[in-house]
């Protein structure tokens, strides 16, 4: 009876000790003396209206395209959250070979089995192939590449999956003052913690060369992270906030990384300008302003808490934004060095280039340059539909507007009404002058490289891709007015075949000399 009361003891105290756990106290057997980050996600936390709702506020996202992934991730959210109540990543230095691939520690909600885990798996678009312990392939990787292998099995109440190969020490982790920074995180969508430890410091800064330790030298046999004990980071919705806690090994340690915080955080201007052409000191300087207000230091933490999104979404709308153009500009670049090589084509056959304009016996102009190299861009049979007797308006002709080539345009705007922006300079000293007659190569005395054969204009220089209308050009005209109304970036074609865009103002620098076929 003893002996039983004795067992019952044991029995009771242990299921004392497991309820008493904190949730990332459950976690710690999972992980290693090699381990140095943990991070969990909640999906039921997760609210992507909340989420996309200010992205598209502040044009970070367009509507339409929010809208799109937000229906994206709303359906895969919820397909997990029947499944999955949350997932923690784990990181160990022994991951050093697959660029520190997290393994995976799924809880599944308790109505829910491993069957229903397994057959979520096999749907999502991960780029993993999925193995059971026995060799059992759950799914396989979709055409994405690189793909991952990752074995699954079940352990302690957690479905884990980890890399192929994986070498995990089973000791478990002790690490009680990561849990407590974890928890102290509270209920929230994401959360992450990084600690590092002495052993696993060195292989970091094999990985991270860039980075600086705590007193801002280069990384010595310490590692990256030498004196930071904790690193804690935390995501909220309600309201949006962002904080993270570094803390240090000593007070000493935690005032040298805060001014090497607040010193990283002046270059932040500098870092918006590279990737925003025009992103202007306003915003740059707001951001720079409002994240130095954010740190702070108190004993031997520093705290970084950041809840005003406003200066940040603005950046990254302008960034987004200057992306598109740049997405734009690549597109004329391609369709300038496309309608240049049809140019060239042409000069090649017929000994010189297209006229600007054609003109009828009586001298009335008829069809404009871009209708002549047609049959060098494929499209002969369009070609043979103009009545090259006529003007580009006359009752056949006009009929043809609509059937612009795609060469020619760039938005849907521009098929409605026939429009193109790509223009030829015309001008009595350019490769296109007005009078109807082609310009030969051996008449270019300026460098083919920098003599403008083509140009991009803005949106309300368009022209009737058929109609004799183009970039009426003349010297005595100032770089200013000759470029009137371009934008920041202008796209050339020149004769020698090349495609160039150049930032406005060095286009204005050289225009004069750029657009004439001779100097005097």
């Amino acid at each position: 009876m003893r002996r039983f009361c004795v067992v019952l003891m044991v029995l009771i105290l242990q299921v004392i000790a497991l309820l008493a756990q904190t949730p990332t106290e459950k976690v710690l057997p999972f992980l290693d003396e090699n381990s140095f980050f943990l991070g969990r996600i909640q999906p039921a936390k997760i609210d992507i209206p909340r989420i996309m709702v200010p992205l598209v506020q502040k044009k970070v996202l367009p509507a339409a395209e929010a809208a799109a992934l937000g229906f994206f991730l709303n359906l895969q959210k919820t397909n997990i959250e029947k499944v999955i109540d949350e997932i923690w990543f784990s990181s160990s230095t022994k991951d050093i070979g697959n660029y520190f691939l997290p393994s995976l520690l799924i809880k599944t909600k308790p109505g829910a089995g491993s069957e229903d885990l397994l057959n979520l798996l096999k749907n999502l678009p991960l780029p993993i192939d999925l193995k059971t312990l026995d060799g059992g392939v759950v799914r396989k990787g979709q055409n994405t590449l690189p793909i991952f292998s990752y074995v699954i099995r079940e352990e302690k109440g957690f479905h884990i999956l980890e890399q192929s190969g994986a070498g995990r020490s089973k000791n478990g982790s002790s690490r009680i003052n990561m849990a407590k920074g974890f928890d102290d995180l509270g209920a929230i969508p994401f959360g992450a913690v990084l600690f590092p430890t002495k052993d696993n410091l060195p292989d970091l800064g094999r990985i991270f060369p860039s980075l600086k330790n705590a007193n801002g030298n280069g990384i010595a046999g310490n590692g990256v992270l030498s004196g930071v004990k904790l690193v804690t980071m935390g995501v909220y919705l309600e309201p949006w906030k962002i904080q993270l806690v570094i803390q240090a090994e000593n007070k000493v340690l935690a005032n040298d990384l805060h001014k090497a915080i607040l010193k990283a955080i002046q270059g932040i201007p500098d870092l918006i300008k590279t990737q925003v052409e025009e992103v202007g000191k306003d915003p740059s300087f707001k951001a720079l302003a409002a994240l130095v207000k954010s740190v702070s230091l108190q004993d031997d933490k520093i705290t970084i808490v950041i809840d005003d999104f406003d200066p940040y979404f603005e950046i990254a709308a302008r960034i987004n934004e200057q992306n598109q153009a740049n997405a734009m500009v690549e597109l004329s670049i391609s369709k300038v060095k496309n309608i240049t090589s049809a140019l060239l084509a042409y000069h090649r056959e017929k000994g010189k280039f297209p006229p600007a304009t054609t003109f009828s016996k009586d001298g009335k102009p008829l069809l404009s340059w871009r209708v002549q190299i047609l049959p060098y861009l494929g499209h002969n049979l369009l070609y043979r539909q103009f009545r090259q007797n006529e003007p580009w308006d006359s009752e056949h002709n006009k009929k043809l507007i609509r059937r612009i080539p795609p060469v020619f345009r760039e938005s849907k705007d521009h098929l409605d009404k026939g429009i193109t922006p790509f223009l030829a300079p015309v001008g009595l000293t350019t490769v296109f002058p007005p009078d109807g007659t082609g310009t030969n190569s051996i008449q270019i005395a300026n460098e083919t490289s920098r003599t403008i054969l083509l140009v991009k204009a803005p949106e309300d220089m368009c022209a009737i891709w058929t109609k004799p209308e183009d970039w009426e050009v003349d010297n005595k005209m100032s770089a200013t007015d000759l470029l009137k109304g371009f934008a920041s970036s202008v796209v050339f074609g020149f004769v020698d075949g090349s495609v160039k865009s150049m930032p406005l103002k060095d286009a204005e620098a050289g225009i004069k000399s750029m657009i004439a076929i001779h100097t005097k």
